[in-house]
């Protein structure tokens, strides 16, 4: 069975893309730091709703 071809790609594989025209601009540093931010900006949420969960459970323990 034949795949089809997923033109979407990875935001690494943007990011790598885009250091082909730019090689100045977007260095390894520049995309490791990029994929850090995302990273940790979705641990950072994920944690908040976690603790926000938690403390209303904790503050309504009847629900």
């Amino acid at each position: 069975m034949k795949q089809e071809k997923n033109n979407n790609g990875s935001v690494i594989d943007h990011l790598l893309n885009l250091q082909q025209f730019d090689p100045h601009y977007y260095t390894d540093e520049i995309i490791k730091g990029l994929m850090l931010v995302l990273i940790l900006a979705g641990t950072d949420t994920t944690l908040v709703t976690m603790e926000w969960a938690m403390s209303n459970l904790r503050n309504h323990p009847k629900v």
